[in-house]
């Protein structure tokens, strides 16, 4: 009983973390059309638009000022994309961004918790330079799984390279 204790412990929320990525990836997959196409109009806006020039990379050796600046350059693009954008883009837009925070959130937490479980139960028998190459590892099983599910020939879903309309 204990085994399967253990076990689960250590399995189910690398599971969890797969499973969030997995069901972000159908719902995106199932609007991918849409999305397209949203993207396809905002490059057309981004013609008519005036941006502000790209943030140099040299600003990475000041992290937090790289960051802020960043952030400016976001607020005014976002700015000039709601004002030449239809409603129904920018609402469109909030949604997409919204549900890819949620998941990522979903995500992350649940990546955290099976990476602690992991840790916490190697902690005393590994170095802890082994404990994160093997964390590292199990992140990229659980992804491969992933991408295992959404291009499985048996039902799952075919990814294909889609362009957009140009």
């Amino acid at each position: 009983m204990q085994l399967f204790i253990t076990l689960a412990t250590l399995i189910g929320p690398w599971f969890l973390f797969a499973g969030a990525l997995f069901q972000a990836a159908l719902e995106f997959h199932e609007s991918s059309e849409e999305l397209l196409q949203l993207r396809s109009r905002m490059r057309d806006l981004a013609k008519q638009v005036a941006l502000p020039k790209e943030i140099s990379g040299w600003w990475w050796l000041l992290p937090p000022v790289k960051f802020y600046l960043e952030k400016q350059r976001d607020k005014i693009v976002r700015q000039k994309f709601r004002e030449k954008a239809s409603d129904q883009d920018v609402r469109m837009s909030r949604r997409y961004q919204s549900h890819a925070m949620a998941w990522g959130i979903v995500s992350l937490g649940a990546w955290l918790v099976a990476a602690s479980a992991l840790a916490d139960w190697l902690y005393e028998k590994l170095a802890i330079w082994l404990i994160i190459v093997i964390i590292i590892f199990a992140t990229y099983l659980s992804l491969v799984m992933v991408l295992n599910a959404l291009g499985d020939s048996r039902g799952g879903i075919r990814y294909r390279h889609h362009r957009a309309p140009r």
